[in-house]
């Protein structure tokens, strides 16, 4: 019996997944271009769902990112190479001051954006929920529903509200394994 879930590079995928492949990238860059979303940089091969906001030139996404449905990415975030983001992720921007004397909420002042950082290889599950000025180190996994409040250090698995570390993907040794395999592969 054959391991269905042995992982594939995309130069192996049949022609009709790779036509596939590219009328959904064709897709997604029109819905990007249609909506005036402007990126910093927008890597080669992204792919987005319906639905995603984007503050205007505040992101930057690396190659090879997949984001899902309705993805919200407010304030400044930048996301690294191969990443996997599901679909009803938030990205929130920075807080409006809760201390400004004489003033109603709706008027204390505009947001102020720290940079929320995704560095490669990342998957974020369904509807999780980045705070601004967080990092999330390579290769680690936000599971859905996960409000990330702290940064994540790289090939960590967390979940929950607020996110805490469940486990680590590997020890040091897989860690390096896996990245020279990573590299040997193309990626």
């Amino acid at each position: 019996m054959s391991d269905t879930t042995q992982p594939s590079h995309p130069r192996d995928y049949s022609l009709p997944v790779r036509l596939h492949a590219a009328l959904s990238r064709t897709r997604c860059w029109l819905r990007v271009k249609c909506n005036r979303h402007r990126f910093v940089r927008l890597g080669k091969a992204f792919s987005c769902g319906d639905g995603l906001f984007v503050a205007p030139n505040l992101v930057s996404i690396g190659d090879y990112v997949y984001i899902g449905r309705h993805g919200h990415l407010a304030g400044r975030v930048t996301i690294g190479d191969y990443c996997l983001i599901a679909s009803y992720v938030a990205f929130v921007g920075g807080d409006h001051p809760l201390d400004a004397i004489g003033y109603p909420m709706r008027f204390s002042g505009g947001p102020h954006f720290e940079e929320t950082v995704l560095e490669n290889d990342v998957w974020v599950g369904h509807g999780a929920i980045i705070l601004h000025g967080v990092r999330i180190g390579e290769g680690s996994v936000v599971a859905a529903g996960s409000v990330v409040t702290k940064d994540v250090a790289p090939y960590t698995i967390v979940a929950g509200n607020p996110a805490r570390e469940v486990r680590t993907r590997y020890d040091a040794a897989r860690i390096e394994q896996h990245r020279r395999a990573m590299l040997e592969n193309g990626f």
